[in-house]
C-alpha cells in the first residue's frame, strides 16, 4: 500500500527511510549546500534540506549519511516534490526521552563518540549527551578505556550548560581510595597530579592528585600552557582550601610540567 503523504503531513507522521544520496549545491557565490534524498519504501523519494537536518556529530559531515537510515517527517508537497524534515521528526521523538532523563530515569546509552574530555552517548539513537571522565570516575580513567565506542552504558540526568549540550552521569560513578587527607591539606602545599578536564570557556583545569581529590587550577598564560591537555601530568601548588559544610575545595596553579616519572604524589 503506498503512503498517503498528505495524511502523513497533517498527522505529523514519523516515517523511516534510506539515504541514497547527498548533493551539493550552491546558495550564493561563497556559499554551498546539501540536499538530501531518502529512498522511502521505494513509495517515493524524499527531499531533505540541510536546513532540516540536525547538527552533524564532531569530524562528520553531510556524506557520511549516505547509507544511513533516518526518521523525518512530511513539511511540504509541490509540483517539485515530496520535501521531509529530520529535525522535527527528533523534536517529536526525544521529548519523552527528555521527560525521562529529567525525571531521573537511569538510562541504556550507547557510545557514539569518543573524545578527550569524555564521552558523547546517544539514548535511543535520538537523544545525545556528554559524559565526562571527571564525572566518570573518581581516579580519572578515561570512559573509553571501560567502555569502547557503540558499547552501550547506564547515565542519568546531570544537567544541561549554557551551550545548550546535555551533561550525564554514569549510573554508578568509578570510586577511588584518596590518598591524602584533603582536610589536611592547606595552601603552599604542591603535589604531582594528571590533568583530567580542560575547560577553556571557563579558563579552568582539573588536576587529579590521587585517585580521588582534585585541585581545580586555573589555565596558565606562561611557558607551561603547551602542555595543557587531557592526560598531560603537571606539577602543581595549592593557592586556596575552602571548606563549606564539611566539603572541601581545593583551589591552586600549575607550575611545571612533571617530569619525575610520578603520575600522582606530594612533591617534597
Amino acid at each position: 500500500m503506498k503512503t498517503d503523504y498528505e495524511l502523513a503531513k497533517k498527522a505529523k507522521q514519523i516515517l523511516e527511510g534510506l539515504v541514497v544520496a547527498c548533493e551539493m549545491y550552491k546558495v550564493s557565490e561563497t556559499e554551498n549546500n546539501f540536499v538530501f534524498k531518502v529512498n522511502h519504501n521505494n513509495d517515493a523519494i524524499i527531499t531533505i534540506l540541510q536546513s532540516e537536518v540536525p547538527p552533524f556529530p564532531a569530524k562528520m559531515g553531510p556524506k557520511s549519511m549516505v547509507g544511513q537510515k533516518v526518521k523525518f517527517t512530511i513539511v511540504d508537497i509541490n509540483e517539485e516534490g515530496v520535501f521531509g524534515s529530520m529535525k522535527e521528526a527528533r523534536e517529536i521523538l526525544q521529548q519523552p526521552i527528555l521527560d525521562r532523563l529529567y525525571a531521573g530515569e537511569v538510562m541504556t546509552g550507547v557510545i557514539s563518540y569518543i573524545t578527550p574530555w569524555g564521552a558523547y552517548v546517544t539514548i535511543d539513537g535520538i537523544v545525545s549527551g556528554m559524559l565526562k571522565n571527571y564525572d566518570f570516575s573518581d581516579d580519572g580513567t578515561e570512559v573509553w578505556k571501560i567502555h569502547p565506542r557503540f558499547s552501550k552504558i547506564k547515565v542519568k540526568y546531570k544537567r544541561t550548560n549554557k551551550k545548550g549540550t546535555i551533561l550525564l552521569l554514569p549510573e554508578k560513578r568509578r570510586t577511588g581510595m584518596p590518598k591524602y587527607d584533603i582536610t589536611q591539606i592547606k595552601a603552599g602545599d604542591t603535589f604531582w597530579g594528571k590533568i583530567t578536564d580542560v575547560n577553556l570557556p571557563n579558563a579552568k583545569v582539573r588536576v587529579l592528585i590521587d585517585n580521588a581529590t582534585y585541585v581545580e587550577c586555573k589555565y596558565p598564560t606562561n611557558a607551561y600552557n603547551n602542555s595543557i591537555k587531557n592526560g598531560y601530568n603537571v606539577a602543581i601548588v595549592v593557592t586556596k582550601v575552602i571548606e563549606d559544610r564539611g566539603k572541601y575545595r581545593l583551589i591552586g596553579k600549575i607550575v611545571s610540567k612533571n617530569t619525575s616519572g610520578a603520575l600522582y604524589g606530594r612533591k617534597e
